[in-house]
């Protein structure tokens, strides 16, 4: 449990860094107004991003918390596969080459698009090749105005090509 915790927090500290990192590029390098923002659209993207990363924490313990239960015994069924081996959260930026989908177009920064989520493994194949795993996702502006942002969630199939 300790070890969680020390990873969230330094799970954050990266978030924080990438985010910091993103308002200088559009700060800094586009030349946007970092006040205009502020008084614009700056507060709702903060929190919004706060609620975010808070959101994909709190379902990051909670996984972590129910698959530390399953860990121990992993079925070995399904063509010898495992269950429940792993769970992970991701956070990312996407530059759009065009006024991104989840922006109102004209903001601060319309370009910029989050994706955030949560990826439980479910079954994992004897070979490691194919997993099959639940995702949450969420993406939105990163610093505009939001217009079409969303949660979703579903499943996924991933195939390794190489995996060490």
């Amino acid at each position: 449990m300790i070890e969680f915790i020390t990873e969230a927090f330094g799970a954050i500290a990266t978030i924080i860094v990438v985010i910091v990192g993103y308002m200088a590029y559009v700060f800094v390098y586009k030349g946007k107004s970092f006040k205009q923002w502020l008084g614009r659209e700056g507060e709702g993207s903060v929190a919004s991003a706060a609620l975010g990363v808070g959101s994909v924490v709190l379902i990051a313990f909670i996984l972590f918390v129910i698959t530390s239960m399953f860990n121990t015994a992993k079925a070995e069924s399904f063509k010898n596969g495992t269950w429940f081996n792993d769970t992970s959260v991701f956070i990312g930026i996407d530059h759009t080459f065009k006024v991104s989908p989840q922006c109102v177009a004209g903001g601060t920064d319309d370009y910029g698009t989050s994706n955030l989520g949560v990826d439980q493994n479910i079954w994992r194949s004897v070979n490691s090749v194919f997993d099959i795993n639940f995702q949450y996702t969420h993406h939105s502006c990163v610093l505009g105005k939001d217009r079409n942002g969303y949660d979703a969630i579903g499943i996924k199939f991933v195939w390794f090509i190489t995996r060490n």
